[in-house]
């Protein structure tokens, strides 16, 4: 009968005609005639049967290896109950942090393998497998609400990690905080802990190293930092370099933060949640930005590098995409013209990737353009030279804010859309971008074709001798054609109509005085048929 959800089998003394023998674990519960699979079967004399039922009874089988009937062997059998794991190997008998502050040095390998697989799926810092080498597990119960930090240093192996939960269930589904990586830096961050919860602290490796050493302390901060978010804005267009926006969203336990900068004597006090901002800075320039508590000196945090190399192109928004002319009665794109244009600096417009066939990247580099199509079919070659970098293209109809994606390709160098169904006259963009989220834009330049094998219809030659002045314009623009203009419609970069006139006339001046310096689409009519100019207003 179990007395254990585990039982240890063993045969000793074993002698006689022959020793080798084999076992094998039945539950007894079905009897004699229907007992089913072995729940264990051993040919060594020691085995292990987990998942027993405590109360319930199960048979032994006892035979030897041989075929001979008559054999003559004798043996004890001895059924016990294998000792609890150490303290430190399991969620359930972890080793308990009775107080902080905590210090210890030890070896995952002396706590052997008893999870394995991710950590979890959100809150570890990393899914990847730092669970399957040696674990070993702490416990501590926080007796008030604060904050404490945890930190992993003296790290013996690379590919390790140090996690923490709120609940045994929870290791490899869930962490509240955790770091892993395959360096064998020091791992150290801040857990906000609530009075009376316990929180469970696994650390562990991949499968290669398979352990690790380590010294794991455990401190109760004496002040919380403030939440802070710093963000490089380009000052192209006036300095030509750039600013740092520095919003505190949260001042943790200080009532009084200063804020500086690495490059000059400029600081700020904050007393609420805010923004400052330093800056201008000369393109180039590494600042780091520091956050001193003035209430606690150990809630000083220093930012990362910040730094703008280049300042974005022209075309680094919808807003501002660069217009594109399409050539027609192109065989193919190595007959296209190209034209030349860059990556560089360019930063996330706002609008996340779509998924282009099986794959979606990270659209935070992307450049814009902008083009009338001539014809119903458009192909839009992007090549980025000798070097892959992996780009893609996503097309668009629509304006600026109310795009919907209507093409894409993410699959070789160089890219292609090729575009069908669309409406002749109409505006269409299309934005190129690298897959990674993580690569340089530095020296990323591109060549764009836009190109069709269709050629104009008859109706397009309606514009010959039509001329526009000046461009860029300042108050008036002319117009002139050699039939009626009918319509002129003027509309911003978001596609928003913003002047209209019906001149019926040859000649015509549009007055765009009142109009703010930016690019403006110009849509003129003559004789029913439209064509589409760009103009930048001064």
């Amino acid at each position: 009968m179990a007395t254990s959800d585990t039982h240890v089998v063993d045969l000793i003394n074993v002698a006689g005609s022959t020793t080798d023998l084999y076992h094998a674990v039945y539950d007894a519960t079905p009897g004699c005639g229907a007992l089913g699979s072995a729940l264990t079967c051993s040919d060594p004399n020691t085995s292990t049967t987990t998942g027993l039922t405590v109360g319930n009874t199960y048979f032994v089988q006892v035979y030897t290896w041989t075929g001979t009937s008559g054999q003559t062997t004798t043996f004890d059998i001895c059924i016990g109950t294998p000792p609890p794991p150490a303290p430190g190997e399991i969620c359930s008998n972890p080793i308990v942090v009775s107080s902080l502050p905590f210090n210890t040095t030890d070896d995952t390998a002396n706590y052997g393998d008893d999870y394995s697989g991710s950590p979890g799926a959100s809150g570890c810092g990393t899914t990847s497998s730092y669970l399957n080498g040696d674990d070993v597990v702490y416990a501590y119960t926080a007796s008030s609400d604060t904050s404490i930090n945890v930190t992993m240093s003296s790290i013996g192996s690379t590919y390790s990690g140090i996690f923490v939960y709120t609940d045994c269930a929870d290791i490899g589904t869930a962490c509240i905080a955790g770091e892993g990586n395959s360096g064998s830096s020091d791992r150290s961050f801040d857990v906000t802990v609530t009075n009376g919860t316990t929180y469970y602290i696994v650390i562990s490796t991949w499968a290669s190293p398979q352990s690790t050493t380590y010294t794991l302390d455990i401190a109760e901060n004496t002040c919380t930092n403030a939440s802070v978010t710093n963000t490089v804005v380009d000052d192209c267009a006036s300095s030509g370099g750039f600013f740092i926006n520095v919003e505190v969203t949260d001042m943790g336990t200080a009532t009084a933060l200063t804020v500086s900068n690495s490059q000059d004597a400029t600081t700020f006090p904050v007393t609420i949640p805010s923004t400052v901002q330093f800056g201008p800075y000369v393109n180039g320039t590494d600042i780091v930005i520091t956050v001193v508590d003035d209430n606690d000196a150990n809630c000083t945090q220093s930012s990362n590098t910040l730094t703008q190399s280049v300042c974005p192109p022209s075309n680094d928004d919808c807003s501002g995409a660069s217009v594109l002319i399409l050539e027609t009665g192109i065989a193919d794109a190595a007959s296209a013209t190209s034209t030349a244009s860059t990556i560089e600096g360019s930063t996330d417009s706002g609008l996340p990737a779509e998924q282009c066939g099986s794959f979606t990247g990270t659209a935070n580099d992307d450049v814009w353009y902008v083009f009338e199509a001539f014809t119903t079919d458009v192909n839009i070659t992007v090549d980025d030279g000798a070097t892959f970098i992996d780009l893609v293209i996503q097309a668009y109809s629509g304006s600026c804010g109310t795009l919907t994606n209507i093409g894409c390709a993410d699959g070789g160098n160089p890219e292609e859309v090729q575009l069908s169904g669309l409406t002749v006259g109409e505006m269409y963009y299309f934005r190129v971008y690298q897959y990674s989220g993580s690569s340089s834009t530095t020296g990323k330049d591109i060549d764009i074709k836009l190109w069709t094998s269709s050629t104009l219809s008859l109706d397009d030659y309606q514009f010959e001798g039509f001329a526009y002045y000046p461009n860029p314009v300042t108050n008036n623009l002319t117009l002139r054609a050699q039939k009626d203009i009918q319509n002129i419609a003027v509309y911003n970069m978001l596609g928003q109509e913003v002047l209209r006139t019906a001149p019926n006339a040859l000649d015509s001046v549009v007055d765009m005085s009142a109009l703010s310096s930016s690019a403006y689409f110009v849509k003129v009519t003559i004789d029913n048929t439209s064509e589409t100019i760009r103009i930048i207003k001064n």
